[in-house]
């Protein structure tokens, strides 16, 4: 049986900045939520084009803000994924 692989890239990332990533951070591993952690991403570092093959897990984890605080602004981001034999 062959498997599909998995290609993650990002057009766009900006998350918050902290430390270690423990605030906003987006986190990536194979398979599911125990399976081999593949990065863990927070601020303006933006994944490399991710590829694995079956499956892959996201987590993205955003810190509570204070919504009248406008001097805290980060876009998010923006990914796509794509399917290959």
């Amino acid at each position: 049986m062959v498997s599909n692989h998995i290609t993650l890239s990002f057009i766009y990332f900006e998350l918050l900045e902290s430390e270690n990533c423990n605030t906003d951070y987006l986190e990536i591993r194979r398979h599911n939520s125990s399976g081999k952690l593949l990065g863990v991403y927070c601020g303006k570092n933006k994944p490399i084009n991710i590829t694995h093959e079956g499956s892959m897990w996201l987590m993205y984890k955003g810190s509570k803000l204070d919504t009248s605080d406008t001097t805290i602004t980060a876009k998010g981001f923006y990914g796509e994924y794509s399917l290959s034999k």
